[in-house]
């Protein structure tokens, strides 16, 4: 997920496109381990 480009172009620069993303299950569950282990920080 992190070194997906298309993924970080669209969580940086686009909300939609990061709302699509967070549709899919298996990427909802991905970010909220990387969240849970301290990788990813939240606003």
């Amino acid at each position: 997920i992190l070194r997906d480009p298309v993924m970080q172009n669209d969580f940086q620069t686009d909300p939609m496109g990061a709302q699509r993303h967070l549709q899919n299950p298996g990427i909802t569950a991905k970010i909220e381990k990387l969240i849970a282990a301290g990788v990813l920080q939240t606003k």
